[in-house]
């Protein structure tokens, strides 16, 4: 993804110590230390129970490229700044509770997730 006012970039491999090699020598080459990043702000957090069939249509109905939003399910939604954080979140939240990740949004200065399972599942994300 690139993005005009924020930048980002994904490095990907199966060793993680390549990976975070690769990004201390980029830190390196800019002069900042992993200490200089903004920290994260949770800019809303909310989890709506119940979702009716009508409202799981429209939202199933967004250009997205999530799962699906299932009725009867609860929805757990979270924005951050900056919009990074939102991706370690959604690792995180999956970790945690057994839900499903219906659609994220991680450039420009916030992030989006949405999420679905039980309201317990929601809660515990």
């Amino acid at each position: 993804v690139v993005e005009r006012s924020f930048g980002s970039m994904e490095i990907h491999y199966r060793n993680q110590s390549e990976v975070q090699e690769a990004g201390r020598i980029m830190l390196e080459q800019l002069g900042a230390q992993e200490s200089d990043r903004m920290a994260c702000r949770i800019a809303w957090s909310e989890v709506i129970c119940a979702v009716t069939p009508d409202h799981a249509t429209l939202i199933n109905r967004q250009l997205r490229k999530g799962s699906m939003l299932l009725p009867g399910k609860s929805m757990f939604i979270l924005e951050t700044e900056p919009a990074g954080y939102i991706v370690y979140a959604a690792n995180e939240a999956e970790k945690a509770a057994n839900v499903t990740l219906v659609d994220v949004k991680a450039f420009g200065s916030f992030g989006g997730l949405t999420m679905m399972g039980t309201e317990a599942e929601a809660e515990a994300a």
